[in-house]
């Protein structure tokens, strides 16, 4: 790949040497956050963003990898790199396939939002019915204190 950039850490969430998932002394809480640190024990977050294709170039990929709650490391390949891979190449051609699905979908969505928009705005709340302003109010057997 190429073009790989770094996104700086704080320099407070620096890893230790020692393993000190190893240390019986240390809570539970501890281990779970060294884990976390842990390439074979954390869960790893890979994103590929695609962009489109300008007229004479090749279309470019972001390729993002971290893990959850801090920044990502930043790369980029070409898209004929990216499908290098059987698997990547197949999850593609299947989102290929089903773009016109999912663009009817949205389209049925936005109408039916539309629709109850309009149906929304058009449910008028009548003001209460008050008496007339020179009406005088009925005798009543409550104590008024005011």
């Amino acid at each position: 790949m190429s073009g790989i950039e770094e996104i700086p850490q704080d320099m407070d969430e620096k890893i230790e040497d020692n393993d000190l998932s190893q240390n019986s002394s240390i809570p539970n809480a501890d281990r779970d956050e060294d884990d976390r640190y842990n390439f074979e024990r954390t869960t790893i977050v890979i994103g590929l963003q695609i962009l489109p294709a300008t007229d004479r170039s090749e279309q470019q990929v972001i390729i993002a990898a971290g893990i959850q709650g801090k920044p990502p490391i930043l790369g980029s390949a070409s898209l004929n790199q990216i499908e290098e891979c059987q698997a990547i190449t197949e999850i593609l051609a299947r989102l290929k396939q089903a773009l016109p699905q999912i663009a009817e979908s949205a389209k049925i969505r936005a109408e039916k939002q539309r629709q109850l928009d309009q149906k929304q705005q058009k449910t008028v709340v009548s003001p209460p019915k008050l008496p007339p302003l020179n009406s005088k109010p009925q005798p009543s057997n409550q104590l008024s204190l005011f």
